[in-house]
């Protein structure tokens, strides 16, 4: 993909810019956010895995050109987890810049039950 974060530093592949225009100029929603989505581990996708301090850059710098940046969306949870908590390590790169986590984590409750089924045989 070569608009994926391993092209950042080609200013020919790298086009958040464009997404930014358009956030600002096309969109019908002026509050519109942009996320930029990565790999969360070389084996969630064939390319544009970057480490997790690269990432961090990545965000930091995007953040600080474009008002439509939003966050970073991580493909997937489950490669996050076997990476080292690689969503982690990028949650930590984006509070380092502003001292306030980007990422948020919720948890929700839920009411679980049990159902008892009778069975019978004929004999």
């Amino acid at each position: 993909n070569y608009c994926g974060v391993n092209n950042y530093y080609d200013s020919n592949a790298w086009n958040f810019g464009v997404w930014d225009d358009w956030a600002k100029n096309t969109s019908p929603n002026k509050d519109i956010k942009i996320y930029v989505g990565a790999p969360a581990a070389e084996s969630a996708a064939n390319t544009g895995y970057v480490n997790a301090e690269t990432l961090g850059k990545i965000a930091q710098e995007t953040r600080s050109k474009y008002s439509s940046f939003g966050g970073i969306m991580l493909w997937d949870i489950s490669q996050a987890y076997g990476n080292n908590r690689y969503d982690i390590a990028v949650k930590n790169a984006l509070a380092g810049d502003h001292g306030n986590p980007i990422i948020k984590t919720t948890s929700t409750k839920t009411r679980t039950s049990t159902v008892n089924k009778m069975t019978s045989t004929k004999t």
